[in-house]
């Protein structure tokens, strides 16, 4: 106790006591020395005696504004910075950008470079370069653009989850294609020679594979053959380019041509296959009459197309491309030929001898 009468805080109880033994005319209490004294608390009743920040209530530090913790150590910073700076003696230190006493006030660059004056959220990273604007101090970047300055392009659907973004295109990854990443690639990019869809290549005509590198055949060799090289291989019994025909045995040996599946052989050679001579023909290429084996031989029955084939060019014909003449009253001899003769059957084809 510090100032204070002993007894003086018992007065008010002695005003209690039997008359008998309460002591006669005592004083007021208020006129008793000490009666106004106050109790000074021990030193070690509040911890580090409130480190001088703060004061000691019922053995708890109260602290003073900008202080806390149990001995008012602690710095207090207004609405702790916004946790936009750092705390330290009371006092926030704000981060580049941003002031005031609680750091909830945005600077501007230069402070205006003293031409102007800064007011808070009308200040923007670039000014959004012209490509948003300003909200708060941030951009709202418009469609196709983005960053803290709206100074980058966006993608397409941020590419799907498919690609990375490079400078507003998408870069798709292994296996998807399109300008957003959204469709499945195709194996080549069907090499230029079709269109990609869902994955699949639709080849355009002329070109057909699962990538479009192979050369088709018309109308897929109909089902009877097989494509080589955009040239139909046809099966057994077809033929034509497209092997829809109806094909010929041993394809006439190359002796004839192919009509509705048979075999319409030139005239010196016969058979269903065209592969036997003609009655009085012989020779290795049925070419010497049986008739005079010594004299006549037929210089020329080939699928040609010029008209050296006949005596006479103005007679010649092309008929089922072998080549015939109309008989003429007039022949103009050819030098090497000893004579001419035409055949009755229609059409007439030229048989030129010469000498053995």
């Amino acid at each position: 106790f510090s100032g204070c009468v002993p007894f003086g805080s018992l007065l008010p109880s002695l005003m209690f006591l039997p008359l008998a033994i309460r002591p006669t005319h005592l004083p007021p209490p208020s006129s008793l020395p000490g009666a106004g004294c106050t109790i000074k608390p021990q030193k070690d009743e509040c911890p580090n005696e409130c480190s001088d920040q703060g004061r000691c209530v019922d053995a708890k530090c109260v602290c003073f504004p900008g202080f806390s913790g149990p001995d008012c150590s602690d710095s207090n910073c207004p609405g702790n910075c916004h946790d936009s700076g750092r705390c330290v003696n009371g006092q926030c230190l704000c981060d580049p950008g941003l002031t005031g006493p609680d750091c909830s006030e945005r600077t501007c660059p230069d402070t205006c470079s003293e031409r102007g004056r800064c007011v808070d959220g009308q200040s923007c990273p670039g000014n959004c370069n012209s490509r948003g604007r300003c909200v708060s101090g941030q951009c709202v970047c418009s469609d196709g653009f983005s960053g803290a300055d709206c100074s980058e392009k966006t993608c397409p659907d941020n590419c799907n989850g498919r690609g990375k973004c490079v400078n507003g295109l998408c870069v798709c990854d292994s296996g998807f294609a399109g300008d957003d990443c959204s469709e499945n690639s195709c194996p080549g990019n069907c090499n230029s020679r079709g269109r990609c869809v869902d994955g699949q290549c639709v080849c355009t005509d002329g070109f057909t594979g699962v990538d479009c590198t192979e050369k088709a055949c018309p109308s897929n060799c109909s089902d009877r053959g097989r494509c080589v090289n955009g040239k139909c291989v046809c099966g057994v019994g077809f033929a034509g380019p497209d092997c829809s025909a109806k094909g010929c045995p041993k394809n006439c040996s190359n002796r004839g041509r192919c009509v509705k599946g048979r075999c319409v052989c030139r005239r010196e050679f016969k058979g269903q296959d065209c592969s036997l001579c003609a009655d009085n023909m012989t020779g290795p290429n049925c070419d010497t009459s049986e008739s005079n084996p010594q004299r006549h031989t037929i210089l020329h029955l080939k699928l040609l197309y010029t008209s050296d084939l006949c005596l006479v060019s103005d007679c010649c014909l092309d008929i089922d491309q072998i080549s015939t003449c109309l008989r003429k009253k007039s022949v103009h001899p050819d030098p090497s030929v000893v004579g001419s003769s035409w055949s009755q059957a229609t059409p007439q084809t030229v048989m030129k001898t010469k000498p053995p």
